[in-house]
C-alpha cells in the first residue's frame, strides 16, 4: 500500500471511532435502553409514552426488559416543560449475541492485513532465495538440440506453375 492509502485509512477509522456518541436507542441481549437527548439544563423529570401512553418511568432513561414484538413503536421523550423528542423502536434482541465496537474490528481488519502482507513476504524472499541470483533461462524443448531445421527433400517439393508431373500426360481409356 502506498503512504496516501494508509492515510486514508487511518483517517476513516479515526473518524468512525469519534463519530460514536451516546446512542437514543441500545440493545444489550434482550433489553433495550431508550435515552432523551441531554439538554444543557436537564430538568428533573421525564414522561415516558409509547404510542401515546403514558408510562410509569420519570428517569431520562427508559429501560425496557425482555423486549419483544409488542415492545416495537412510538416512544416519546418529554422533559419538563421542554418539547417532546419522538424515537422509533424496531428491532431484534437474543440471549446469546455479541456486540462489537468499531475499534474491536478495525483492528482485526487491520490485523489480518498485517499478517497476510507478511505471508507474502516470506514466500517472496523463500522463492527468491530458493532460485538463486542467476537470471532465468528460456527453456529448449527436452530431447531437441537447439539447431536449425533440416533442409527440405526436393522430392517433396510441391508443384510450381506450368510444370508436368508424370501422371499429367496419362489418358484415362475407357
Amino acid at each position: 500500500m502506498n503512504k496516501k492509502a494508509i492515510f486514508c485509512l487511518s483517517f476513516l477509522l479515526l473518524m468512525a471511532a469519534q463519530s460514536q456518541s451516546k446512542e437514543l436507542v441500545e440493545f444489550w441481549k434482550t433489553s433495550v435502553t431508550l435515552s432523551c437527548p441531554e439538554d444543557s439544563d436537564p430538568p428533573d423529570s421525564y414522561t415516558w409514552k409509547k404510542d401515546g401512553n403514558k408510562k410509569d418511568n420519570k428517569d431520562q432513561n427508559y429501560r425496557i426488559e425482555n423486549f419483544s414484538d409488542k415492545d416495537k413503536g412510538l416512544y416519546s421523550c418529554i422533559p419538563e416543560s421542554k418539547s417532546a423528542y419522538y424515537i422509533y423502536v424496531k428491532g431484534k434482541v437474543c440471549e446469546n449475541c455479541y456486540e462489537l465496537e468499531i475499534q474491536t474490528v478495525a483492528g482485526l481488519i487491520l490485523g489480518d492485513l498485517l499478517v497476510t502482507g507478511g505471508v507474502v513476504i516470506i514466500v517472496y524472499y523463500w522463492a527468491q532465495r530458493k532460485s538463486g541470483s542467476a537470471p532465468l533461462a528460456p527453456a529448449s524443448r527436452p530431447g531437441r538440440p537447439d539447431r536449425p531445421p533440416p533442409v527440405p527433400n526436393p522430392d517433396y517439393e510441391p508443384l510450381r506453375a506450368g510444370a508436368q508431373d508424370f501422371y499429367s500426360g496419362l489418358q484415362k481409356n475407357h
